[in-house]
Protein backbone atom coordinates (compact mmCIF):
# COMPACT_ATOMS: atom_id res chain seq x y z
CA UNK A 1 0.00 0.00 0.00
CA UNK A 2 1.21 3.47 -0.78
CA UNK A 3 0.29 5.12 2.47
CA UNK A 4 1.95 7.36 5.01
CA UNK A 5 1.56 5.99 8.52
CA UNK A 6 0.96 8.48 11.29
CA UNK A 7 0.23 8.31 14.98
CA UNK A 8 -3.43 8.84 15.80
CA UNK A 9 -4.69 10.64 18.86
CA UNK A 10 -5.21 7.24 20.46
CA UNK A 11 -1.52 6.32 20.01
CA UNK A 12 -1.98 3.61 17.40
CA UNK A 13 -0.86 3.77 13.78
CA UNK A 14 -3.43 5.20 11.40
CA UNK A 15 -3.01 4.95 7.65
CA UNK A 16 -5.09 6.09 4.67
CA UNK A 17 -7.16 3.31 3.17
CA UNK A 18 -5.95 3.61 -0.41
CA UNK A 19 -7.55 0.40 -1.61
CA UNK A 20 -11.33 0.37 -1.96
CA UNK A 21 -11.61 -3.41 -2.10
CA UNK A 22 -11.07 -4.22 1.56
CA UNK A 23 -11.54 -7.95 0.94
CA UNK A 24 -8.52 -7.91 -1.38
CA UNK A 25 -6.62 -5.84 1.16
CA UNK A 26 -7.32 -8.29 3.96
CA UNK A 27 -6.29 -11.20 1.79
CA UNK A 28 -2.99 -9.47 1.02
CA UNK A 29 -2.42 -9.00 4.75
CA UNK A 30 -3.28 -12.61 5.56
CA UNK A 31 -1.03 -13.91 2.80
CA UNK A 32 1.87 -12.55 4.84
CA UNK A 33 0.84 -14.47 7.97
CA UNK A 34 2.50 -17.85 8.75
CA UNK A 35 -0.68 -19.93 8.70
CA UNK A 36 0.46 -23.38 7.57
CA UNK A 37 -0.83 -25.85 10.15
CA UNK A 38 -2.47 -23.06 12.17
CA UNK A 39 -5.86 -22.74 13.86
CA UNK A 40 -7.86 -19.81 12.49
CA UNK A 41 -11.40 -18.44 12.86
CA UNK A 42 -13.66 -16.86 10.25
CA UNK A 43 -16.07 -15.11 12.61
CA UNK A 44 -18.43 -13.93 9.83
CA UNK A 45 -18.60 -16.76 7.32
CA UNK A 46 -21.05 -15.02 4.97
CA UNK A 47 -21.03 -16.76 1.61
CA UNK A 48 -17.89 -18.72 2.43
CA UNK A 49 -15.30 -16.88 0.36
CA UNK A 50 -13.10 -15.98 3.33
CA UNK A 51 -13.55 -19.44 4.85
CA UNK A 52 -12.39 -21.05 1.62
CA UNK A 53 -9.37 -18.72 1.44
CA UNK A 54 -8.39 -19.48 5.04
CA UNK A 55 -8.77 -23.23 4.49
CA UNK A 56 -6.35 -22.94 1.58
CA UNK A 57 -3.88 -20.96 3.68
CA UNK A 58 -3.77 -23.28 6.69
CA UNK A 59 -2.98 -26.33 4.59
CA UNK A 60 -3.83 -29.97 5.33
CA UNK A 61 -2.60 -29.81 8.94
CA UNK A 62 -4.47 -26.61 9.85
CA UNK A 63 -8.07 -26.09 10.88
CA UNK A 64 -10.70 -23.37 10.41
CA UNK A 65 -13.78 -22.65 12.46
CA UNK A 66 -16.34 -20.66 10.43
CA UNK A 67 -19.12 -18.93 12.37
CA UNK A 68 -22.29 -17.22 11.23
CA UNK A 69 -25.62 -16.43 12.85
CA UNK A 70 -27.64 -16.77 9.64
CA UNK A 71 -28.67 -20.18 8.33
CA UNK A 72 -28.37 -19.06 4.67
CA UNK A 73 -24.73 -18.14 5.35
CA UNK A 74 -24.05 -21.52 6.94
CA UNK A 75 -25.60 -23.28 3.95
CA UNK A 76 -23.75 -21.08 1.44
CA UNK A 77 -20.41 -21.73 3.12
CA UNK A 78 -21.07 -25.46 3.24
CA UNK A 79 -22.04 -25.47 -0.44
CA UNK A 80 -18.90 -23.57 -1.44
CA UNK A 81 -16.66 -26.01 0.40
CA UNK A 82 -18.49 -29.02 -1.02
CA UNK A 83 -16.76 -28.36 -4.32
CA UNK A 84 -13.43 -29.14 -2.64
CA UNK A 85 -13.67 -32.07 -0.22
CA UNK A 86 -10.04 -31.62 0.79
CA UNK A 87 -10.73 -28.06 1.96
CA UNK A 88 -14.01 -29.07 3.57
CA UNK A 89 -12.15 -31.52 5.84
CA UNK A 90 -10.22 -28.59 7.32
CA UNK A 91 -13.32 -26.58 8.28
CA UNK A 92 -15.91 -26.78 11.03
CA UNK A 93 -18.96 -24.62 10.30
CA UNK A 94 -20.85 -23.36 13.34
CA UNK A 95 -24.20 -21.57 13.43
CA UNK A 96 -24.01 -19.07 16.27
CA UNK A 97 -23.56 -15.51 17.45
CA UNK A 98 -19.96 -14.34 17.18
CA UNK A 99 -20.46 -12.38 20.43
CA UNK A 100 -20.23 -15.84 22.05
CA UNK A 101 -17.13 -16.78 20.09
CA UNK A 102 -15.24 -18.29 23.02
CA UNK A 103 -18.06 -20.81 23.46
CA UNK A 104 -18.16 -21.69 19.75
CA UNK A 105 -14.55 -22.77 19.21
CA UNK A 106 -12.89 -25.86 20.69
CA UNK A 107 -11.59 -25.37 24.24
CA UNK A 108 -7.95 -26.15 23.40
CA UNK A 109 -7.94 -23.25 20.91
CA UNK A 110 -8.01 -20.61 23.64
CA UNK A 111 -4.75 -18.67 23.41
CA UNK A 112 -3.61 -20.69 20.36
CA UNK A 113 -5.46 -19.13 17.40
CA UNK A 114 -3.31 -17.51 14.69
CA UNK A 115 -5.96 -15.32 13.04
CA UNK A 116 -9.52 -14.22 13.71
CA UNK A 117 -11.18 -12.55 10.73
CA UNK A 118 -14.33 -10.41 10.68
CA UNK A 119 -16.01 -9.08 7.54
CA UNK A 120 -18.78 -7.13 9.25
CA UNK A 121 -22.02 -5.68 7.88
CA UNK A 122 -24.69 -7.81 6.24
CA UNK A 123 -24.75 -11.02 4.26
CA UNK A 124 -23.68 -10.29 0.67
CA UNK A 125 -26.54 -10.86 -1.78
CA UNK A 126 -28.86 -11.37 1.18
CA UNK A 127 -31.37 -9.17 2.92
CA UNK A 128 -30.04 -6.08 4.66
CA UNK A 129 -32.47 -6.12 7.54
CA UNK A 130 -30.02 -8.13 9.69
CA UNK A 131 -26.60 -6.55 10.17
CA UNK A 132 -23.80 -6.76 12.67
CA UNK A 133 -23.90 -4.11 15.40
CA UNK A 134 -21.62 -2.73 18.09
CA UNK A 135 -23.61 -4.67 20.70
CA UNK A 136 -22.26 -7.96 19.36
CA UNK A 137 -19.11 -6.94 17.47
CA UNK A 138 -17.31 -5.39 20.45
CA UNK A 139 -17.78 -8.49 22.69
CA UNK A 140 -16.74 -10.63 19.74
CA UNK A 141 -13.56 -8.61 19.25
CA UNK A 142 -12.78 -8.91 22.97
CA UNK A 143 -13.29 -12.68 22.83
CA UNK A 144 -11.08 -12.88 19.75
CA UNK A 145 -8.16 -11.18 21.46
CA UNK A 146 -8.38 -13.76 24.23
CA UNK A 147 -8.38 -16.60 21.70
CA UNK A 148 -5.30 -15.36 19.85
CA UNK A 149 -1.88 -16.80 20.43
CA UNK A 150 0.93 -14.30 21.18
CA UNK A 151 1.63 -12.52 17.90
CA UNK A 152 -1.75 -13.58 16.50
CA UNK A 153 -3.82 -11.21 14.38
CA UNK A 154 -7.39 -9.94 14.72
CA UNK A 155 -8.50 -8.43 11.40
CA UNK A 156 -11.79 -6.54 11.05
CA UNK A 157 -13.38 -4.98 7.97
CA UNK A 158 -16.05 -2.53 9.10
CA UNK A 159 -18.60 -1.10 6.69
CA UNK A 160 -19.93 2.30 7.74
CA UNK A 161 -22.45 2.70 4.92
CA UNK A 162 -25.34 0.81 6.53
CA UNK A 163 -27.53 2.20 9.29
CA UNK A 164 -25.66 0.65 12.22
CA UNK A 165 -22.24 0.74 10.56
CA UNK A 166 -20.95 4.13 11.69
CA UNK A 167 -21.82 3.44 15.32
CA UNK A 168 -20.26 -0.02 15.06
CA UNK A 169 -17.04 1.43 13.64
CA UNK A 170 -16.85 4.12 16.34
CA UNK A 171 -17.38 1.56 19.11
CA UNK A 172 -14.71 -0.75 17.70
CA UNK A 173 -12.22 2.13 17.39
CA UNK A 174 -12.88 3.08 21.00
CA UNK A 175 -12.43 -0.54 22.10
CA UNK A 176 -9.23 -0.87 20.07
CA UNK A 177 -7.80 2.29 21.64
CA UNK A 178 -8.03 0.58 25.03
CA UNK A 179 -6.17 -2.52 23.77
CA UNK A 180 -3.28 -0.64 22.21
CA UNK A 181 -0.21 -0.76 24.39
CA UNK A 182 0.68 -3.60 26.73
CA UNK A 183 -1.96 -5.97 25.31
CA UNK A 184 -1.83 -5.37 21.55
CA UNK A 185 -0.68 -3.17 18.71
CA UNK A 186 -3.30 -1.53 16.51
CA UNK A 187 -3.34 -0.31 12.91
CA UNK A 188 -6.37 1.57 11.64
CA UNK A 189 -6.86 2.06 7.91
CA UNK A 190 -9.55 4.52 6.84
CA UNK A 191 -10.23 7.57 4.72
CA UNK A 192 -10.85 10.82 6.55
CA UNK A 193 -10.99 13.33 3.71
CA UNK A 194 -13.83 14.72 1.64
CA UNK A 195 -16.29 12.01 0.61
CA UNK A 196 -14.98 9.53 3.19
CA UNK A 197 -18.32 9.17 4.98
CA UNK A 198 -19.73 5.70 4.44
CA UNK A 199 -16.46 4.15 3.29
CA UNK A 200 -15.11 0.99 4.92
CA UNK A 201 -12.47 0.87 7.62
CA UNK A 202 -9.99 -1.85 8.53
CA UNK A 203 -8.63 -2.60 11.99
CA UNK A 204 -5.57 -4.84 12.33
CA UNK A 205 -4.96 -5.74 15.97
CA UNK A 206 -2.01 -7.93 16.84
CA UNK A 207 -1.69 -9.52 20.26
CA UNK A 208 1.63 -8.72 21.78
CA UNK A 209 4.02 -11.57 22.58
CA UNK A 210 3.96 -12.68 26.18
CA UNK A 211 6.50 -10.94 28.33
CA UNK A 212 8.84 -13.47 29.87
Amino acid sequence: MNSSPCSSGEGWIEEPLDQRNVVALLKSVLEEEPLAGAWVVDATAGNGHDTEFLAQRVGPEGRVVAVDLQQPAVEATRARLAASPELAKRVEIVKGDHALLQDLVPGPWRGEVAVVLFNLGYLPAGGRSLTTTAATSVPAAEASLTLLRPGGLLALAVYTGHEAGAAEAAALREWASRQHGARATVRLLRDRGEGAVGRPEVLLIRRRPEQG
